[in-house]
């Protein structure tokens, strides 16, 4: 038995992870990728022993995980967000990944740290609140006559405003229809884009999300 099979037989369950594509640098502002999320298989424990006190600061026992997965999951680059995995109906970032190959087979092992910026019991200073704002941006991959893109962001509650965003069509000398944006689900986590028009590949989709002030 080879050791993905192992984490599968042992696994503590499936889990959902959230991915964030790499960002682009938009008018001198750096605009995260659009997010995607896939289920993983893993192994899911408390940080003890020898890796608590290995732990970064400010990271405590309580707030933090290791995985064990056949899948390998990313941490912070330069380009790209960490992976987020929802444990227990809360958000973890992960913050390293370590690769262990043995028996001719490959598996991960993560440590994440309890995201404050998405978990409704986190410090609600870490999260977008009145008069701050989010971008983001999307690259069309693939030809098509309309798009749901889903954006992951951070929020107290759904009162949030987002203007029709901007697009960038490809400079190949070829005149596109502007296409009309749409934007549905809005919830803490995130909204839906829907976008219908024939959009090319290479098209730019980037906008805000800004936060409104709290009704009183």
């Amino acid at each position: 038995m080879g050791l993905p099979d192992v984490i599968a037989d042992l696994g503590t369950g499936t889990y959902t992870v959230w991915r964030t594509a790499e960002g682009a640098y938009v008018a001198g502002r750096y605009a995260a990728g659009a997010a995607s999320s896939f289920e993983v298989v893993a192994c899911v424990q408390p940080v003890t022993g020898w890796d608590l006190k290995n732990l970064p600061e400010a990271q405590h026992a309580e707030e933090t995980k290791v995985i064990y997965c056949a899948t390998e999951l990313r941490t912070r680059t330069t380009e790209q967000e960490p992976d987020r995995i929802v444990i227990d109906g809360a958000y973890y970032e992960i913050f390293r990944v370590e690769k262990w190959e043995a028996f001719g087979d490959t598996h991960w092992r993560a440590y994440a740290a309890a995201d404050t910026a998405d978990n409704a019991l986190a410090d609600l200073s870490d999260i977008m609140q009145t008069s701050t704002e989010q971008s983001y941006s999307y690259t069309v991959t693939v030809a098509d006559d309309s798009f749901a893109i889903i954006f992951d962001i951070a929020a107290i509650d759904d009162g949030y405003a987002t203007p029709e965003p901007g697009i960038t069509m490809p400079d190949d000398g070829v005149e596109y229809p502007m296409p009309d944006f749409e934007i549905t689900d809005k919830t803490t986590l995130g909204f839906t884009l829907e976008c219908s028009c024939d959009l090319p590949i290479g098209a730019v989709i980037t906008g805000i999300v800004r936060d409104l002030p709290v009704a009183t």
